[in-house]
C-alpha cells in the first residue's frame, strides 16, 4: 500500500527523479513505488520527508536514506584516533614529570614560588 504525501514532497520527489535522470539512474516505475514505500516508513518514525529526500540530492544518494542529525559526527580515521591516544600518553608523561611520586619529592629540595 503506497501512502498519500503532501504536495511539497511530490515536488520534491519530482526534483529527486530530475537528479537521478541527470546522473543516469533513472527511477523505473517499481523504483518509484519502493521509494514511495521507504518514504512512508521514514515518516513513521518520523523523519521528514522532504529533508529526507533533499539530504539525498545534495549529498549524491542515490537512494533515501533517514537525516543525519547535525551533532552526529563521522567514525574517525585510524590516523585520527592514534594521534589522539599519542596526545594522550604525552599529557601523562608531562604531568608525571610536573608533580613527581611522593618518594622523589622527600629528596628534593623545597621549591621557591
Amino acid at each position: 500500500m503506497i501512502e498519500e504525501f503532501s504536495e511539497g514532497v511530490y515536488l520534491a520527489l519530482l526534483e529527486f527523479e530530475k537528479y537521478r535522470k541527470k546522473i543516469r539512474k533513472p527511477l523505473t516505475e517499481h523504483a518509484l513505488e519502493l521509494l514511495l514505500k521507504r518514504l512512508g516508513e521514514l515518516r513513521a518514525q518520523g523523519q521528514d520527508p522532504v529533508k529526507v529526500i533533499e539530504q539525498s540530492v545534495m549529498n549524491g544518494y542515490q537512494g533515501i536514506f533517514p537525516v543525519k542529525e547535525a551533532g552526529h559526527e563521522r567514525p574517525k580515521s585510524f590516523h585520527e584516533q592514534r594521534s589522539e591516544k599519542t596526545a594522550q600518553a604525552i599529557n601523562r608523561v608531562v604531568e608525571y614529570f610536573q608533580k613527581p611520586p611522593k618518594a622523589v619529592r622527600r629528596t628534593l629540595p623545597p621549591a621557591d614560588k
